[in-house]
């Protein structure tokens, strides 16, 4: 959210590219960071699973592992596109904060413990991917991006009614 707030304070004073390219490796110097702690989180050898927020999320060497793995190909996705941002004609300060927040609804639903949070994770991340599909903003990119959202619309439902039957079935949200 900082890096968002930043980049539409800098607006005032400095080009949209060199906006970007700052917001690009205020990016990878979070992503760097968050994958810094899980590493600490890792070597410091959790015994047991934690379960957070009311049963919704959990925490364990596994998820935490997984999760080192995203935000790492997720920091060579960062490395590989930089050639791209620099080359690129359209605004690409967006870029950078839309693939953070995707990538924050991601290690949450690696988290999840309910189909609550499972449903959330999933909803949060496809609005994000379906604004990162038309991300060019031609007329191609925004037709695939309209097809999209109202497929990804349908299986949100199919994904909702699976819940509610399960729900209806067990009288639990939780997977376990």
């Amino acid at each position: 959210m900082f890096l968002l707030l930043t980049s539409v304070y800098l607006r005032k004073f400095y080009a949209k590219k060199d906006i970007a390219i700052l917001i690009y490796f205020g990016s990878l110097i979070v992503l760097s960071f968050i994958l810094y702690l899980m590493h600490l989180m890792l070597k410091s050898g959790l015994k047991s699973s934690y379960i957070v927020f009311n049963f919704s999320l959990v925490v364990d060497q596994y998820t935490i592992l997984i999760k080192s793995f995203i935000l790492v190909f997720t920091i060579i996705l960062f490395i590989a596109t930089f050639k791209q941002l620099i080359n690129s004609y359209v605004d690409t300060i967006e870029y950078s904060i839309l693939l953070l927040f995707s990538i924050f609804f991601l290690l949450l639903l690696v988290s999840s413990y309910s189909m609550i949070t499972l449903y959330m994770c999933l909803e949060g991340l496809s609005l994000l991917l379906y604004v990162l599909a038309a991300y060019p903003f031609n007329q191609s990119s925004i037709e695939a991006a309209t097809k999209y959202f109202i497929l990804g619309s349908f299986s949100s439902g199919l994904i909702l009614f699976g819940i509610i039957s399960i729900y209806g079935t067990t009288g639990s949200f939780d997977f376990l």
